[in-house]
């Protein structure tokens, strides 16, 4: 399995922090998934298979547009991000929450999560800009790696209700 994601800011040191912290994050829920099958399967006298790690595959985008223009590439070439992370001020151009409209209009199965210092936007404005995404999440710059945890197990696994913690951010 390939986990695809796209980050968008206009600070390439943010790409950096956010590249580790996401294949960090991967690598340890993978890790944390993986005994849980093999415990599993071992109780259930299965055969229990080899390790298969996650490719981690990550884009990067620096402008609203090139978010935007990156997000319909991968759909037309079905190969759809399971995590875009998006800034909000990246002048000029759009912002990320003009961005996210754009994209959610076309493709409204996405997940996002609002990676911000600072917005002009109010939280209401925020829901009606990503009502059509599959799940957003609100963090504010600084942010912790085990948020990304949390937003990476529940892609990997589809299931956002489950990880309760994250009902915090969502939008």
């Amino acid at each position: 399995m390939t986990i695809r994601v796209l980050i968008a800011d206009d600070n390439e040191s943010i790409h950096e922090i956010l590249k580790y912290g996401i294949e960090r994050s991967v690598r340890k829920v993978d890790k944390e998934i993986s005994e849980t099958k093999k415990e599993i399967l071992k109780d259930l006298g299965q055969e229990v298979p080899a390790n298969e790690n996650k490719a981690i595959v990550v884009d990067h985008a620096y402008q609203g547009e090139e978010a935007v223009e990156l997000v319909n590439q991968a759909m037309a070439s079905q190969q759809a991000y399971d995590l875009i992370i998006m800034d909000v001020r990246m002048p000029p151009g759009i912002d990320g929450i003009e961005a996210i409209r754009r994209i959610s209009k076309d493709h409204d199965n996405q997940v996002f999560v609002i990676c911000t210092a600072y917005h002009d936007q109010s939280r209401e404005e925020i829901k009606m800009a990503t009502e059509r995404s599959k799940k957003t999440f609100l963090v504010y710059k600084p942010f912790n790696f085990d948020f990304l945890k949390l937003i990476v197990r529940a892609v990997l696994n589809d299931d956002f209700e489950g990880e309760l913690e994250l009902q915090n951010y969502v939008v």
